[in-house]
């Protein structure tokens, strides 16, 4: 079990770092515009769960690669229905927490081309739009138990 529990760790770093990184941007734009972000970010995690997770053969078991099965069976109830077509209609919830840093990152070194801003969202996009999927596909979704049925692997 503690091997599982280091697994998904290790394949939740990925999200985390993106989150983080989304965060650091979001609140040197401005103290609102970051807790915004945050809100965002708890809130689309909670209908992920919610209505993604539930559906997963990995809910509430240690298998699942990134730890959501488990989490989700802390807060919600197993539901019944296509997980294929629930990931399509709810995935949306978490795309948030990549787009809007991006956005505000992008308008923000228009209007001021500082260089930690530009590193900074250099930095998460290779690691939200290429580091993270990459990660996930290779080893998080390799190992899943609804990789059978998952849109991302068809």
């Amino acid at each position: 079990m503690s091997g599982t529990g280091i697994r998904w760790k290790w394949d939740t770093i990925p999200h985390l770092l993106t989150t983080t990184l989304g965060s650091i941007l979001m609140f040197m734009h401005s103290i609102p515009m970051g807790i915004f972000y945050l809100l965002v970010t708890i809130i689309g995690m909670f209908w992920f769960w919610g209505f993604i997770c539930t559906r997963c053969n990995a809910y509430g078991h240690p298998s699942c690669p990134s730890g959501y099965g488990m989490i989700s069976s802390w807060f919600f109830k197993r539901k019944d229905g296509d997980f294929r077509k629930a990931f399509k209609r709810n995935i949306f919830s978490v795309t948030f927490q990549w787009f809007i840093p991006l956005a505000v990152g992008i308008y923000d070194i228009i209007i001021d081309t500082d260089i930690i801003r530009i590193a900074l969202l250099i930095v998460f996009i290779l690691v939200a739009f290429v580091y993270l999927p990459l990660a996930a596909r290779k080893k998080g979704c390799d190992s899943c138990p609804q990789k059978g049925n998952c849109p991302w692997k068809r």
